[in-house]
């Protein structure tokens, strides 16, 4: 009933977005942050993962980013990504705003992704910011060197990832300026929304619906709360849309 309730919401809608957080690559084995006993936050201080870190202390910075960049590596998107790959390309889904950094949405094929906290497939020199594939700080980081330089300026380096410290993207305020107010639907995936500026999003959207593991701090304002795997759920909306695209 609750995944009829969301194909209804999200097919009667003209331009739906999804908004993703950590909750949507667990099922792909990657930790989230907050979970108690294997959230990330307990194995690792966050507060060194601060762009301050970066600057005075880069080897502090670098140890502890090795830590976080490894939470991805070998893993793959799952099925919640792909179903909602799958609808994009039915056109129900315009936009794909995450917090993630994995760039799993984007191997399972969604093409309109806002990343609103960056990514690990590029870095950049420190000092005139060059841009290079993220593969040049990975190798230092895999001979356990932490202090990687520029080829450039012979400076530091720094992944696209958004530090603490940091702005978001310039894209993020520019969706929240020309885009965020014609959305009419948010389908809110594995965030608890608790981490600002990026979880007002719903809160600008009139309709919105939320699937997550436990409870977060916008379900009061929700039309629909999902407490369930977020891949089947998709797999199970996708279903539901053909189903209702082309009746037998």
């Amino acid at each position: 009933m609750e995944v009829v309730r969301l194909c209804e919401l999200l097919m009667n809608s003209k331009n739906a977005i999804a908004f993703t957080g950590a909750g949507m690559s667990t099922e792909s084995g990657i930790p989230d942050f907050r979970s108690p006993g294997t959230g990330l936050w307990e194995k690792l201080d966050p507060g060194l993962l601060h762009i301050d870190v970066l600057r005075s202390d880069p080897e502090t910075y670098y140890k502890n980013f090795k830590l976080f960049a490894a939470m991805g590596q070998g893993h793959q998107p799952n099925a919640g990504h792909y179903a909602l790959a799958k609808l994009e390309e039915m056109g129900l889904i315009k936009k794909v705003v995450t917090q993630n950094v994995d760039s799993f949405h984007t191997l399972a094929g969604s093409k309109n992704v806002l990343e609103v906290h960056g990514h690990l497939r590029e870095c950049s020199c420190m000092k005139c910011g060059k841009v290079y594939p993220y593969k040049i700080l990975a190798d230092y980081l895999q001979r356990d060197e932490y202090r990687p330089l520029s080829p450039c300026c012979h400076q530091l380096l720094r992944s696209a990832v958004v530090n603490f410290g940091d702005s978001l993207p310039d894209e993020f305020y520019t969706f929240m300026t020309n885009e965020l107010p014609k959305v009419d639907f948010c389908l809110v995936l594995g965030t608890s929304l608790a981490v600002y500026p990026a979880a007002q999003i719903p809160e600008y959207v009139n309709r919105v619906a939320i699937v997550n593991k436990t409870a977060t701090a916008q379900d009061g304002k929700a039309e629909l709360v999902i407490h369930a795997s977020i891949g089947s759920t998709l797999e199970s909306l996708v279903e539901e849309v053909v189903k209702r695209r082309f009746p037998v």
